[in-house]
C-alpha cells in the first residue's frame, strides 16, 4: 500500500493523478436514460412511537435476521428492535462508564449487529455486539465531517481534524481499522482548499464519501452538477461519472422563499447577518447514492418534475439505466445487500404532531 504522505488530491489537475473521464453522452442522447431492468419490492415497514425511546434517532440498519438496530443522538442509546418493532434491548446511554458516550457523533452499522459509534467528546471509536455483551474501544482524531462506515470487515473512519483548524486547507484523513480497533492506519489524506476552492477539486469538506469493501470510494460535490468521482487511494486513479445531457434544476420562487426563512432563522439563531446574494440558484443535482449487492452503483438525483429517479452504473462505470425511487418514502437511510431502507413519508390524512414521534421506515428488496 502506498504510503499516506505520498498521497494528496489539491485538484484533478494535478499531474501525478491519472484521471478518466466517463460520460454516459454517447450511450444516452436523450433526457432520461432508458428504464433499466430493475425494481423495488417491499419487504417490511415500521412505524413505532415511543419517544421515551427514540426522541432523536439518527441511524438504522436492518440486520441479517431481519431486525432492526436504531441509534439515538439525544440519548445516546443503541437500540434493537425485531421485525414487529418491538423493542428488544437497549445498550449504552449518556456517561462516561463502559458503553457509554458522551456525544455520539457518526454511526455504521454492520449486516451482523456491530455497531461503531464514534464520540467526539471522548476521542473514541467503540464498537458494540448488539447480541453480546462484548466491546471494544479505540482512539481517534476528532474532527469536522466525522464519519464511519463499514467496508465489509474494515472500519473506515473520515473526518477533517479539528487539530488542523488553523491551516486553510480542510483536509480529510481517512483512516482503517481491524475489527478488534487495535491496529489502525491512515491510508489517505485527501487534500482541499476551503476558501474559493476550484471547480476540479475532487470532493469538499463536508462532502459524503462511500467506500467499497476494496477501499476505492465514490464522493460527489455539493452543487448543480451531475458529477460524481471513483477514487482510487492506493494508486491515485480518479475516474469521474457525469451525464453531461442533465441540465441543473432552479429552484422555485416559492422554494427561493422558503430556503430565505430557513437561512434567516438560523442566523438569528447564531447572532449573525445573512446576506440574502448567497441563496443558490440551483439546486444540488446529486443526492446522494450507495453502492448495491453487486457492486453496481445506485446515484440518487433530482428531476426536473420535482421528483427523483436512481441513475445505474455498472463497476466499469457505464450507465445502466434508471430506477424511479419509491413513491412512499424520503430519504434513504441505509443499505443491507440488496435491501434498501427508507424513511417512510407521512400519509396526508395522518395527525403531523403524532406523526412527528413516530419513527418510520420502510425496507425494499432490489429485484431483477
Amino acid at each position: 500500500m502506498v504510503p499516506y504522505n505520498a498521497i494528496f488530491f489539491p485538484t484533478l489537475s494535478l499531474l501525478f493523478l491519472l484521471f478518466i473521464s466517463c460520460s454516459s453522452e454517447n450511450k444516452e442522447d436523450a433526457a432520461e436514460a432508458a428504464e433499466a431492468d430493475l425494481s423495488f419490492e417491499k419487504v417490511n415497514e415500521w412505524s413505532i412511537s415511543d419517544p421515551s425511546v427514540l426522541p432523536l434517532p439518527i441511524d438504522a440498519r436492518v440486520l441479517g435476521d431481519g431486525s432492526v438496530v436504531i441509534v439515538d443522538r439525544s440519548l445516546n442509546t443503541i437500540n434493537h428492535f425485531d421485525e414487529r418493532g418491538e423493542l428488544i434491548r437497549t445498550i449504552g446511554g449518556r456517561g462516561r462508564g463502559p458503553g457509554e458516550y458522551q456525544n455520539i457523533s457518526a454511526v455504521a452499522i454492520h449486516p451482523d449487529g456491530r455497531v461503531a459509534v464514534a464520540d467526539v467528546s471522548s476521542a473514541a471509536v467503540t464498537v458494540s455486539d448488539i447480541y453480546s455483551e462484548k466491546r471494544v474501544r479505540g482512539t481517534i482524531d476528532p474532527g469536522w465531517n466525522m464519519a464511519l462506515q463499514w467496508a465489509g470487515e474494515k472500519l473506515v473512519y473520515s473526518a477533517h481534524p479539528f487539530s488542523m483548524m488553523g491551516e486553510n486547507s480542510g483536509d480529510i484523513l481517512m483512516k482503517q481499522f481491524d475489527s478488534e480497533l487495535e491496529s489502525g492506519e491512515q491510508f489517505m489524506r485527501l487534500e482541499l482548499q476551503r476558501d474559493d476552492p476550484p471547480e476540479d477539486q475532487v470532493s469538499c469538506m463536508f462532502c459524503r464519501f462511500w467506500f467499497r469493501d476494496d477501499l476505492t470510494f465514490y464522493t460527489t460535490p455539493n452543487d448543480e452538477r451531475y458529477l460524481a468521482y471513483h477514487v482510487t487511494p492506493e494508486s491515485g486513479e480518479t475516474f469521474e461519472i457525469s451525464r453531461t445531457n442533465i441540465e441543473p434544476i432552479e429552484y422555485s420562487e416559492l422554494e427561493i422563499e422558503e430556503l430565505a426563512n430557513r437561512r434567516r432563522d438560523a442566523a438569528e439563531m447564531a447572532g449573525i447577518e445573512m446576506d440574502p446574494g448567497d441563496l443558490p440558484r440551483y439546486k444540488r443535482m446529486i443526492i446522494t447514492m450507495f453502492i448495491d449487492h453487486n457492486e453496481r452503483l445506485w446515484v440518487l438525483r433530482q428531476r426536473a418534475d420535482g421528483g427523483q429517479v436512481f441513475d445505474l452504473f455498472n463497476r466499469q462505470h457505464e450507465l445502466i439505466g434508471s430506477v424511479p425511487k419509491p413513491g412512499d418514502t424520503l430519504r434513504i437511510i441505509s443499505v443491507t445487500g440488496n435491501t434498501v431502507l427508507f424513511q417512510k413519508g407521512i400519509d396526508a390524512n395522518e395527525d403531523l404532531v403524532e406523526s412527528a414521534d413516530t419513527w418510520r421506515a420502510v425496507q425494499y428488496r432490489i429485484s431483477g
